[in-house]
């Protein structure tokens, strides 16, 4: 199910869907959803295993903070990143 920016404001204010919204997107949201801020960026590297008995972790390298200098990141074709937001999301089951 596709829900637009008013039902999912109504579910921000009824469940708290999601915290930490930025005023923007409380007041005037565009799209088809919220946009989330960037707190941390990490680029993936290394080699990653997911097997039924052994499994190896990818590094990861932290490339960006928000609060930092660093404005602006550059993502290459192959790249791999885990971000954390600043918003928090409840996802209701």
């Amino acid at each position: 199910m596709i829900l637009g920016p008013k039902e999912l404001l109504k579910l921000v204010k009824k469940i708290k869907l999601v915290e930490g919204l930025s005023e923007r997107e409380l007041t005037n949201p565009e799209g088809a959803g919220f946009d989330l801020r960037l707190d941390e960026v990490y680029k993936i590297t290394g080699d990653a295993f997911l097997g039924e008995t052994h499994r190896k972790t990818a590094d990861i390298e932290l490339v960006a903070k928000y609060g930092t200098k660093t404005k602006s990141i550059k993502i290459k074709p192959g790249d791999f990143f885990l971000v954390k937001t600043i918003e928090s999301v409840n996802m209701p089951e």
